[in-house]
């Protein structure tokens, strides 16, 4: 009896982390769907939404503070899409007019008593009173971004203010929605918590990566899932 016990133990070690791995890769993907084909207001899309030009963010009159946290976000994105989309950046003042127009990303750090005015000017959502953060984007027929505009609230403390910038930096390259799947993603936002986390996760990266690699603009969640069984790195690998 003592030897067949022995043997079935690590089988039974194996099966369970064999479950486990399972589990996670159905989480992820899930999550990829979910963050792509979801949107934090309104209801879900048929169709991914990315750029198919270079993005090109414009900060508008950046603090010193603010553009510590913009750095920093952009180095990530840059990183995570470094040889598959171009991603650019540009500090101006705020008499641009390239400001709030089709083909930029447009990010603003103003007062939340001035936010709701700028939104409506802009024809973008309006901020909500007490947001750290919102963005809105524009898609057209072909599920291809347009423009973004992007509000920050700039008395953050300093740790909130780089998760929130990079996190609505992120969002509006076209991973849109929150999701309660996966902890150390970070856009993780349940019914009880959110994220804090200052970096990209690996989720993160690879739904990045995979958006601007393997999909196009108008992509099904069967192209998602195509896409992820061919060039996904899952945690377990």
């Amino acid at each position: 009896m003592f030897r067949p016990l022995t043997l079935a133990l690590p089988l039974l070690l194996l099966g369970a982390c064999v479950s486990t791995a399972n589990v996670r890769r159905g989480l992820e993907r899930q999550w990829a769907a979910d963050v792509l084909l979801g949107a934090e207001s309104g209801g879900s899309r048929q169709g991914v939404v990315r750029w198919r030009k270079p993005v090109q963010f414009l900060v508008v009159d950046a603090a010193p503070r603010f553009r510590v946290a913009i750095d920093s976000a952009f180095a990530q994105l840059q990183e995570a899409l470094a040889g598959v989309h171009i991603v650019e950046l540009e500090y101006v003042r705020g008499w641009d007019q390239r400001i709030g127009q089709q083909g930029f990303v447009t990010v603003f750090a103003p007062a939340p008593a001035e936010a709701a005015g700028l939104a409506q000017r802009l024809g973008a959502m309006r901020p909500g009173a007490d947001a750290d953060g919102w963005f809105t984007i524009s898609w057209n027929q072909s599920f291809e971004l347009t423009r973004a505009v992007v509000f920050i609230n700039p008395a953050l403390e300093q740790r909130w203010l780089r998760h929130t910038t990079l996190e609505e930096m992120f969002q509006t390259l076209g991973p849109s929605n929150d999701s309660g799947l996966i902890a150390d993603s970070l856009v993780y936002e349940s019914d009880r918590e959110f994220g804090s986390s200052e970096q990209l996760g690996r989720v993160d990266r690879e739904v990045l990566r995979m958006l601007y690699a393997e999909l196009s603009p108008g992509s099904s969640q069967a192209d998602i899932r195509h896409a992820m069984q061919s060039s996904w790195r899952y945690a377990s690998e």
